[in-house]
């Protein structure tokens, strides 16, 4: 945007003020308007960004959308960044560039995604845990407790063979920890004791 910063000096003729306020003028609301509502908007409305798709400007809530190529050269800090090669969502900071997302990216999506929890913060736990093979039900706690609602939780047997398997399966996830059922299903030899692969997803206070 052409915007004047040198002007009116003090040797400028009287005449020339109001060209050059009506060109500052112009020029402002060239810039302003690809951000808030201006020219064509009622009275009520002047102002209000631009937050739809469907609007001309870029808008004040759209991320930067450009070839990967073009990611080093954007120059900007605390913005956010799509790259249209590789389909990948980042975010620009002053010393670095931080990946949020992509295409094939695995998302946690929990009872909420649009609840934001007050005073608090994420918290992932995993571990493996042994555990009695054979129809049996056993508690696994978390190193921390979660506070606020259960988290999001994901178990995986540890191994099976073609010889011997057993199965694994959430039956309840509180705050401090889970039970998980263990079924043998045959094969061979009842192996005993089994690991448990867990990992929970929730939050906690800060």
């Amino acid at each position: 945007m052409p915007w004047i910063e040198n002007k009116p000096k003090p040797n400028d003729l009287l005449a020339e003020i109001g060209a050059l306020v009506r060109s500052q003028k112009s020029n402002f609301r060239a810039g302003i308007e690809k951000h808030y509502f201006w020219r064509e908007s009622s009275g009520l409305s002047a102002g209000e960004p631009r937050l739809s798709d469907g609007s001309f400007g870029p808008g004040s809530a759209r991320a930067f959308y450009a070839p990967a190529s073009e990611l080093s050269a954007t120059g900007a800090s605390g913005v956010l960044y799509i790259d249209s090669t590789n389909s990948r969502f980042y975010l620009l900071t002053s010393d670095t560039t931080v990946l949020l997302g992509g295409r094939n990216a695995l998302v946690f999506g929990g009872a909420s995604v649009a609840t934001i929890v007050s005073n608090a913060r994420t918290l992932v736990q995993s571990g493996i845990s042994t555990a009695l093979v054979g129809d049996s039900t056993e508690r696994i706690d978390f190193p921390t407790p979660y506070t606020g609602s259960a988290p999001f939780v994901e178990v995986q047997s540890g191994w099976s063979t073609g010889t011997s398997a057993y199965i694994t399966a959430l039956t309840a996830v509180n705050t401090s920890g889970i039970s998980v059922h263990i079924e043998y299903v045959g094969g061979g030899a009842n192996p005993g004791d089994g690991a448990i692969h867990w990992r929970s997803v929730g939050t906690v206070a800060l």
